[in-house]
């Protein structure tokens, strides 16, 4: 990641667009955080150029380490970097307004509705959809995250424990990042890679 920057007070076009984008990317998209990542990517990195793709795995890292949904999270910590602790309130608000007025509008609607044949179907193809946009995100990270043979170790051992064990994702994460240190500091240039 970048340096920390101090922050000069953000004017208010930047921080509607901050929550506007936030916005209409929690209000078309289903499936919760990892679903949201491509669109993430697309607009504060590709699009508006607001923070480089590598931060944004950085961010994802940080927002998967600390407690809370990893949406809110990384909304906070983009949000954060592009115009400080208002940038970051525009953010989390932008992502999460659409959700809150969903839920309370459907709330009433759904318990009625639940048993249908044709609610249930519908949700099923939900799902599929959802499970579509996770693994464009992760073929999307692998594309800013691995880039080295040590890399794809690394990634195949966390995905095998994480498949066939019991291991808390938490001790997979420190793992990984005790490993990256320990290559870092015993093993960069030495011709390992």
């Amino acid at each position: 990641m970048r340096p920390k920057q101090k922050h000069a007070a953000p004017n208010v076009k930047l921080l509607l667009r901050i929550f506007w984008t936030t916005f209409k990317i929690g209000a078309v998209t289903f499936g919760g955080g990892y679903a949201m990542i491509p669109l993430m990517r697309r607009e504060f990195a590709d699009r508006h150029g607001w923070v480089e793709a590598g931060e944004l795995v950085d961010m994802l890292a940080l927002s998967q380490s600390v407690p809370g949904g990893i949406i809110i999270n990384f909304s906070t910590f983009i949000g954060y970097r592009v115009a400080g602790a208002p940038g970051a309130l525009c953010a989390v608000t932008g992502v999460s307004l659409p959700s809150l007025l969903t839920i309370m509008a459907v709330y009433g609607v759904y318990a009625q509705f639940r048993d249908n044949i044709w609610v249930s179907a519908a949700l099923r193809g939900v799902h599929a959809g959802v499970v579509a946009m996770i693994f464009s995100a992760v073929i999307n990270l692998k594309k800013d995250t691995i880039k080295d043979l040590f890399g794809w170790i690394l990634m195949a051992a966390a995905l095998l424990l994480s498949l066939f064990t019991t291991v808390n994702t938490l001790w997979l994460l420190l793992a990984g990042a005790v490993v990256g240190l320990v290559r870092r500091k015993y093993f960069s240039g030495r011709g390992i890679s």
